[in-house]
């Protein structure tokens, strides 16, 4: 049994806020899907004098300073943990957790540069006081089965400093609406490690790994794959077999459970997730993150270097029910390939 432990590192100050002239595409994991788009768009489109909106970002990183400075993260933990196992409410769990949130004060760090990013913004616009709004920009959004679309909530005409440090903690507590709290579960995200989610897809296989990307989307650029790293790409065909043997773990845009990754990566016993739909997008060469397929048979991809440990099951210990139904289970596996293979080939056992 593999667990995957994600790490939430706060950093300085700097790493609190954003400017959106200062985010790429790639920060997709620290400032969330809009705001990457946001300041791509600026650098891109700037300089052809098409107007894009200003703005900020506050940064996953200023997110849980929030929750750590104000001890919550385990009474967050302790109330999904009730209400998944039936012991309260939807409506009471999202309530109480929301009110963790808007009851709490703000770090003193985290304050003073969204302040300060936000008197800089009206001094750009020659307004004082300028009127903004405040939307989330989550890092697990867009994804190819999970859009997390309407899931929290945006507030407009914000103005003033307190009443933008208001409106963010309020879009902080909408992270745990109803409607995201049930959107979480039934999508199979972790409620306490959303904001680290990079790209998912099909696990293939049950292992976890952390590395550093390489990015390598055709064939003719194969010689460029750095041996050891989590290869990204497309999709893969026979000529990626010396590749894959290379790499620590494969993520594809395409393919399902079985496709040619996914086959291949089960004979290497290599972890891998297939089907991601934009992982070429979201995800770049020299990036540290930790793909696990540990988590169900949805696989994901976070951000940054996660702790794995592994926890060894002997089998012989397990009570006697638990191994009958395991032993079904495989048999009935195997009895579902050979009905696969049949059918994939097109021809029946003879009479």
């Amino acid at each position: 049994m593999v667990r995957v432990q994600k790490i939430n590192d706060v950093g300085d100050a700097g790493n609190l806020v954003r400017n959106f002239e200062h985010v790429r595409r790639s920060d997709g994991a620290l400032v969330g899907g809009k705001n990457s788009s946001l300041g791509e768009m600026i650098t891109a489109l700037g300089e052809k004098g098409i107007a894009v909106p200003p703005g900020f970002a506050t940064t996953s990183q200023a997110y849980w300073h929030y929750v750590d400075t104000n001890g919550i993260r385990k009474k967050i933990a302790a109330l999904i943990t009730d209400w998944q196992e039936g012991k309260s409410t939807l409506a009471e769990t999202g309530h109480a957790v929301r009110n963790l949130f808007l009851h709490g004060t703000w770090p003193a760090d985290a304050a003073d540069a969204i302040k300060s990013s936000y008197r800089e913004l009206s001094a750009k616009s020659g307004i004082e006081n300028l009127s903004v709004a405040v939307r989330s920009s989550a890092t697990a959004e867009d994804l190819p089965d999970a859009s997390f679309a309407g899931q929290q909530e945006s507030y407009l005409n914000i103005s003033g400093e307190d009443a933008l440090l208001d409106a963010c903690r309020r879009c902080y507590a909408s992270l745990f609406t109803d409607r995201a709290i049930s959107y979480r579960k039934a999508k199979g995200f972790d409620h306490m490690s959303k904001g680290f989610v990079l790209a998912t897809g099909l696990s293939i296989g049950d292992a976890a790994v952390s590395g550093r990307i390489c990015l390598v989307k055709n064939a003719k650029d194969i010689d460029n794959f750095v041996d050891g790293s989590i290869l990204v790409t497309k999709a893969t065909d026979p000529d990626w077999i010396p590749v894959m043997k290379r790499a620590a773990a494969i993520i594809t845009d395409h393919g399902g459970r079985t496709s040619h990754a996914a086959i291949v990566s089960r004979e290497l016993s290599l972890p891998a997730i297939v089907g991601t739909g934009n992982s070429t997008y979201v995800l770049h060469t020299g990036q540290d993150v930790t793909v696990s397929c540990a988590e169900g048979d949805n696989g994901f991809v976070y951000s940054g270097i996660s702790d794995i440990t592994t926890q060894t099951v002997d089998l012989t210990k397990l009570p006697e029910k638990t191994v009958e139904a395991a032993t079904r289970m495989v048999v009935s596996f195997m009895v579902a390939l050979l009905e696969f293979d049949i059918g994939w080939f097109g021809c029946w056992p003879s009479r």
